[in-house]
Formats: structure tokens, sequence, C-alpha cells
């Protein structure tokens, strides 16, 4: 039964070494880019997407970045100067592409990390084409979700080097009270 869990990796391994070989370099350095030069950098998505934007602004927590979650009672009001990253495979997710929608029309900078082909919903897109252009042996959304976490936390290593944020400033601001 071990041998079968380890064959059961091995597949999904390979399911995001297909995903990285089609990430876009110039789409992911952008992205970073503005997420270290926005005043405050606020994720939404929804659902096991939700879970996954919930871990990746922590990372960026530690940086000593300012960040918010949508939805969230302690989530401030966006507006210039920010950055909203929303997830969503599909781009279709109602509250998702609302959130959007406010962001711009509050002048802040969006972007979107989706499997779909540009949806033409934010300023800029990273596209992960989880089941879209990979196939996936997995349930549902598991390989998209995957990879969100995946590539955020490149992303985030990416934005640290590029703050110079040092493990030692990080540690200081991760959580005490757990």
């Amino acid at each position: 039964m071990g041998e079968q869990i380890k064959e059961r990796v091995s597949v999904i391994l390979k399911e995001h070494e297909a995903l990285l070989a089609c990430l876009n370099e110039e789409a992911l350095e952008s992205l970073a880019e503005k997420i270290a030069n926005a005043r405050a950098v606020f994720f939404t998505a929804q659902g096991r997407s939700g879970n996954m934007a919930r871990a990746l602004a922590i990372r960026f927590l530690h940086m000593g970045i300012a960040v918010h979650v949508a939805g969230e009672p302690s989530t401030p009001a966006i507006g210039a100067g920010d950055l909203l990253i929303a997830i969503s495979s599909s781009a279709k997710t109602k509250i998702t592409l609302n959130h959007l929608e406010t962001a711009k029309k509050e002048r802040a900078a969006t972007a979107l990390l989706t499997a779909a082909e540009d949806p033409g919903v934010s300023d800029m897109y990273v596209r992960i084409p989880a089941k879209t252009g990979i196939p996936s042996v997995q349930h549902a959304g598991s390989l998209f979700e995957q990879a969100i976490l995946l590539v955020g936390d490149a992303l985030a290593w990416y934005v640290q080097g590029r703050l110079g944020a040092s493990e030692e400033s990080m540690n200081q601001r991760h959580s005490n009270l757990q």
C-alpha cells in the first residue's frame, strides 16, 4: 500500500513539473515588482483557493508588507497604490470578479492567478494551466491549489530578496499567539 501512495506522489509531482514548464517568467517578475512596490497587498479568493490566498498572505506579512484578505473584518478599504491579487481557477467566480471591479474603481492595481487564458478582468495575470492545459488525476482543483501554494512560496522568496527582508526580521513577525 505504501508503494501505491509513493507512486501517486510521483504522478502529482510530474503534473507540477509540467505546470512549471508553462509558467511565464515575465508575468511572475511583473507580479513580484507590483507586490514589492504596493502600498498594501490585498488577496481575494473563494473556497479552497481562499485557503491558499490566506496562506500566501501570511508569507508576505512576515516580510513586513501590509497585507489584507478580502472579507476579513479587519480589512480596510482598498485604494490607489494598493494591489489586489485575485485567485480563481475559472476566472468566473462572481465574488472574486466583484472584488476586482471594486479595486479597479478605487484605482488599485489588480492581478489574477488563474488557469484560464487571459480573461481580461485584471491589469495583469499569471496563468497556471491546471486542468485547462495540464491534465490531472487529482480531484477537482487540487492541482491548481497546490500550484498556487508552490508558485506563491517561490514568489514570496523572490520578493523577500528584492526587499532585503532577513530571516531574523521575518521570524520576529511570526505569530506568537499560537
